[in-house]
């Protein structure tokens, strides 16, 4: 226990009693919150009798690009930058393929640069194409 907690609250027992009914309170009001905004709030005492989720899934059957973490926009802006970034890329490897190599390279593409000393571009990644 940190010297000032005992120093502040007299002794170990009393400093452990005022972190425990800290604790309590947070958890109150994110339960509180939670409830306000319409989501469930699970607890502590619930969490630790709770023996496992109910539903079963098959470990690695899902293989996320990115997650947004339920941000709709973020998601659609991370789709979109994917989309742009791809189609950038297809089009500079047609150009290398066919033998143009002083081509720029999307930025993101490190495998080209590190192993072929290919010139990337930097910046944001390419928007999709409209």
């Amino acid at each position: 226990m940190p010297e000032a907690l005992i120093a502040e609250h007299g002794s170990d027992s009393s400093a452990r009693d005022a972190i425990c009914a800290e604790v309590r309170e947070l958890e109150r009001a994110a339960a509180e919150e939670a409830k306000n905004k319409g989501q469930g709030f699970l607890g502590a005492e619930r969490a630790v009798r709770t023996e496992r989720g109910s539903k079963w899934e098959l470990f690695g059957a899902r293989n996320p690009t990115f997650a947004a973490g339920g941000d709709l926009e973020a998601a659609l802006g991370a789709v979109d930058r994917l989309r742009g970034f791809r189609a950038s890329y297809r089009e500079v490897l047609a150009q290398w393929r066919n033998g143009d190599r002083h081509v720029t390279w999307p930025p993101g593409t490190w495998w080209m640069r590190v192993h072929h000393i290919a010139s990337c571009a930097t910046g944001p990644q390419p928007r999709a194409p409209d």
